[in-house]
């Protein structure tokens, strides 16, 4: 089974942006249970990604938003869906990227980029790692790790439901990711 880079963003008055100030008023744009940002959900095929964020800025590596790598806080790697072996259609927008496969799985990631998006439970970009843990708390966390081997960013991830992982990336958020399978 083929292992892919890939990452993912997030209910206040306000946003933090990366660098402190505020971006406008937070949406609950992401439904972590639904397994959806702005309405486009994981299992929907490509064509619904585009229908909503209009043709795709990048279609090339790395599988995170413009302008996001992985030392933003972005999981390392995730699995192909069952069964599918092939590389999977990348759909690169400015704030959000959108893994996907032309078989019944359709998108089956959805990084999230966007300072102005959150969770249902209000945990956003910006927001302290230590928030995501409070309003996830079966999430696992771990600290920063800089070896030269395995570099690894802070993050929480873990399993919401059946079907349903999510991660929070870097500490402040900057990242918040979206699959049907957990993310490594």
């Amino acid at each position: 089974m083929a292992l892919l880079p890939l990452a993912v963003l997030g209910a206040g008055c306000a946003s933090m942006s990366h660098a402190g100030g505020t971006t406008g008023p937070r949406q609950r744009s992401i439904d972590e249970l639904a397994g959806s940002y702005k309405g486009v959900a994981l299992g929907d095929p490509q064509r619904e990604a585009i229908r909503v964020f209009g043709p795709p800025v990048d279609t090339d590596n790395p599988a995170y938003p413009i302008g996001i790598s992985y030392s933003d806080g972005g999981p390392t790697s995730q699995k192909n869906p069952p069964g599918y072996h092939g590389k999977p259609d990348l759909l690169r927008y400015d704030e959000v990227s959108f893994l996907s496969t032309p078989t019944p799985a359709g998108i089956h990631s959805i990084v999230i980029a966007d300072p102005r998006a959150a969770t249902q439970r209000g945990v956003g970009i910006g927001d302290p790692l230590s928030r995501a843990k409070h309003a996830y708390p079966t999430l696992r966390c771990f600290k920063a790790e800089n070896t030269f081997e395995s570099p690894s960013p802070a993050h929480c991830s873990g399993k919401l439901a059946d079907g349903r992982y999510i991660w929070f990336g870097n500490d402040p958020i900057r990242i918040i990711a979206l699959s049907p399978t957990s993310m490594g």
